[in-house]
């Protein structure tokens, strides 16, 4: 028999939808219930496609992991101490909710150009991909720009550049860990 509304998958439903209107930048946090359930559900959601999404680019086992909680973590802490430094702690459990939701939605975008780039093609064929994950990193940063100007109530440019800053910073302490160069 059909779902009639109620239960545990009408509710997934509702979140994913509100994650994917966060990563569009047409809400914020706030689209998000303040619910640690629901922000474990996501932080889970996140690190296994973390996890997939390293395991696709060649990292081993128990690197795959390893750079997976790193990841996880490095965007609580960073979340924290900024919504900590502007007084905003209530703030955290739906920032972090909508960064997970939506940026979990971005790494699913993303698992394609991730098995792409491990093809054997040539550098004309790797242009295009390298363009798209500049894309999706740029967008990344603007996903933070809207989650920080509802939570801090900065301005767009102000987030921007705190998201540039975020994910600058996590992608060099994952580089700096687990490069395979």
């Amino acid at each position: 028999m059909p779902e009639t509304g109620t239960g545990f998958g009408p509710i997934v439903i509702a979140i994913v939808r509100s994650s994917w209107e966060v990563l569009l930048l047409r809400s914020g946090p706030q689209a998000l219930p303040r619910s640690r359930l629901a922000l474990y559900g996501l932080m889970s959601a996140y690190l296994a496609v973390d996890l997939l999404l390293a395991a696709v680019q060649g990292y081993d086992a128990v690197s795959v992991v390893l750079q997976s909680l790193l990841d996880t973590g490095i965007w609580v802490v960073g979340y924290a101490v900024l919504l900590g430094l502007k007084a905003a702690l209530p703030r955290l459990d739906q920032t972090l909710s909508a960064w997970y939701g939506a940026s979990t939605l971005l790494m699913l975008v993303s698992l394609p150009l991730a098995f792409a780039e491990r093809l054997p093609w040539g550098p004309e064929a790797q242009l295009p991909i390298f363009i798209l994950e500049l894309t999706l990193l740029g967008w990344s940063m603007m996903v933070v720009a809207n989650l920080l100007r509802h939570a801090i109530r900065v301005d767009l440019v102000s987030g921007f550049v705190i998201g540039f800053a975020f994910v600058a910073a996590d992608q060099t302490i994952l580089y700096l860990n687990f490069s395979r160069y």
